[in-house]
């Protein structure tokens, strides 16, 4: 008897998963009422609901504009979630009626090798091609406004893309482990998602509009074709690990933006070799560029505060480095064995009262013994008494630095610079990062009392 019952259970669950899903067939597609039999319009949908294949014996698929079922005609205005997933389809038509595509439709659809999509659709749904790894051609149409998540993640054959100007996101994972070999990004695009272009590593450009504000983490991590990158200056944020690994990278600019850059953001490239700060980086984060070997030289601007702990660890062919003078914090191996270094320029002054709250071991294993430290004019005596600085054996006055306080850059601090300041605060002057004497990155009263004690000698 329990033998029995086993066998009836099992031939039950048989009978399950081969329920039906749909409301009604077509030419062999399933389609399900959108709004009930009595209303107009329908979906595509999946044949069974628990099975691994759909469509089994279907190629190449054209979806009509309208169907008609017990005399009654519907419009067809979405393909349902899942429909032709892991089917053998090898291209598929898609009719302008059509809204709607919803998530994984076409997921692991591994024959599929063009999808024409209508330019009726308004958004596609997550993981619309997901693993379809013979896609090759594919149009996205001009009223599209986001590539949502995973939608052609891992479409191997993919190398080639035209996003038109409707699109305004690029969602998570939406290219990631794609075949593109270049991406032109349009200025409609707001925002660029977590892990969007992770892992392409055929990709050899990128072209990033002006509008973009913040590029996600992981965004182009493990793009081992990439050789070069403009980072526009209206991006503010440069996420954690956005460029890591990308090997074949060999130059870097970041254009002029108030931009932090984050943990890891360019970590091992290890070909990198150029690389442009802009003139507003505000922070430079933890291992930011950690074990970037090829590294020559590094400027960091005036208007950074902040060098996180490891930021430019292990870059072994860096010679020369600058540091901004309004750096205040400098973390914990920041330079740590940069061993190539010959000469490291701060504009910081008044370094060892305070002014910088450096970590431990900051230049470990920089060769202090042989590398110049060249310094504001005034100050080698403080450097040469302050926490770790004192390390450096060849601590010289930078030549081309002006005395503290020499607004016009004239060589001298006199009253010709207390005017100028006057004029600056007032914005009428054109004296730039000389006129922040206090280098707390602002210019006001403070600066010009300091001048006024400077030229009375106190």
């Amino acid at each position: 008897m329990k033998v029995k019952f086993t066998l009836l259970l099992f031939a039950l669950l048989a009978c399950a998963l081969h329920v039906k899903a749909y409301s009604f067939k077509v030419d062999d597609i399933a389609y399900d009422y959108l709004y009930g039999e009595n209303g107009n319009e329908v979906k595509v949908t999946y044949i069974y609901q628990s099975s691994e294949y759909n469509y089994e014996n279907l190629t190449s698929v054209v979806i009509p504009p309208t169907v008609t079922h017990n005399n009654k005609t519907y419009t067809v205005t979405e393909i349902g979630n899942y429909a032709f997933r892991r089917s053998p389809i090898t291209s598929i038509t898609i009719p302008g009626t059509v809204t709607y595509i919803g998530s994984e439709v076409f997921s692991n659809c591994t024959k599929l090798t063009y999808a024409s999509l209508p330019s009726s659709l308004t958004e596609l749904g997550y993981y619309t091609f997901q693993g379809c790894t013979s896609l090759s051609s594919v149009n996205i149409p001009n009223s599209v406004t986001s590539i949502g998540y995973g939608v052609f993640w891992n479409c191997s054959s993919l190398h080639s893309i035209t996003l038109p100007t409707s699109v305004k996101t690029i969602q998570d994972n939406a290219f990631e482990a794609s075949g593109l070999y270049s991406i032109i990004i349009p200025n409609s695009v707001r925002t660029i998602c977590y892990r969007a272009f992770k892992d392409c590593t055929n990709l050899k450009t990128v072209s990033l509009p002006n509008t973009i504000t913040s590029i996600a983490s992981e965004t182009f991590k493990g793009c081992t074709s990439l050789k070069s990158i403009t980072i526009p200056g209206s991006v503010t944020s440069i996420e954690e690990q956005a460029f890591a690994e990308c090997t074949g990278l060999t130059m870097l600019v970041i254009n002029d933006a108030p931009a932090s850059i984050g943990t890891y953001a360019f970590s091992e490239c290890t070909n990198l070799e150029s690389v442009t700060l802009g003139t507003r980086i505000t922070e430079i984060k933890a291992s930011a560029f950690s074990q970037c070997k090829n590294i020559a030289s590094i400027t960091i601007p005036n208007s950074t505060t902040t060098i996180g702990q490891r930021a430019f660890q292990d870059c072994s062919g860096m010679t020369e480095l600058t540091i901004g003078k309004r750096v205040k914090s400098i973390g914990m191996y920041a330079f740590g064995y940069c061993t190539g270094l010959e000469t490291i320029t701060s504009k910081i002054r008044l370094a060892g009262y305070g002014e910088v709250d450096l970590g431990s071991q900051v230049f470990e294993e920089v060769p202090t013994s042989t590398c110049v430290l060249k310094v504001p004019k005034g100050t080698v005596y403080i450097y040469s008494r302050a926490d770790q600085w004192s390390d450096f054996l060849n601590i010289v006055e930078d030549s081309d630095s002006s005395p503290q306080g020499d607004v016009n850059g004239d060589g001298t601090v006199n009253g010709e610079d207390i005017n100028d300041l006057i004029n600056e605060v007032l914005g009428k002057g054109n004296a730039g990062d000389d006129a922040d004497v206090d280098g707390d990155g602002e210019v006001n009263g403070n600066d010009i009392n300091q001048v006024i004690n400077i030229v009375l000698g106190h």
